[in-house]
């Protein structure tokens, strides 16, 4: 909601759309392990939403997690969600109203 808030026109959200999407899974780790890269780019990484769902992920898959294992990584969508859903209504509330 917050890209189609932000773009003019549906080209514009469908040529840069896909760039910024594909620059945060990278940086948030969908292409490659966190793990390798170094401590700084990790928590960088950790900006993006990206992050916080590969993380849970991880720990579901591969140490047998459970919900009360990804509480933290959860409640952080979640608050990503709500940001970003607020960030996206505002702005489309500023461009209606203008």
């Amino acid at each position: 909601m917050l890209s189609g808030s932000l773009f003019r026109t549906p080209e514009q959200a469908s040529s840069i759309g896909p760039v910024i999407g594909i620059g945060f899974a990278m940086l948030g780790g969908c292409l490659w392990p966190l793990e390798i890269v170094p401590a700084g780019v990790r928590a960088l990484g950790h900006v993006t939403p990206h992050a916080w769902a590969v993380d849970a992920w991880i720990t579901v898959l591969s140490k047998d997690g459970t919900v009360g294992d990804i509480a933290a990584p959860l409640c952080v969508l979640v608050l990503f969600a709500a940001g970003l859903l607020v960030a996206a209504s505002a702005r489309l509330h500023r461009r209606l109203v203008a």
